[in-house]
């Protein structure tokens, strides 16, 4: 059993932005919901793994956001890797 912990920082900066105690889709959406709209409409690219709660709150949350989804190539290559060594 593994503990995560969910959190949120700005891109250009490394700030925290916030920290959730899951990585519950509710959490995430609330967050969001917590941000004006000008903060969303500023919203240029949202990196995560590819955890399914992150990418449907993240969708569910930010306008245009099937375009401003980029996976980490941590979890890219990690997923890669497993898939080839299934075929060898």
């Amino acid at each position: 059993r593994h503990d995560y912990v969910a959190v949120v920082s700005d891109q250009d900066t490394g700030h925290v932005l916030h920290v959730a105690e899951d990585r519950k889709k509710t959490n995430l959406k609330a967050w969001y919901a917590s941000l004006s709209g000008e903060q969303i409409a500023a919203i240029e690219s949202v990196s995560m793994d590819m955890w399914p709660a992150f990418i449907n709150a993240t969708l569910e949350s930010i306008p245009g956001a099937e375009e401003k989804i980029a996976f980490d190539k941590f979890h890219v290559a990690k997923y890669l890797g497993e898939a080839v060594d299934k075929v060898r």
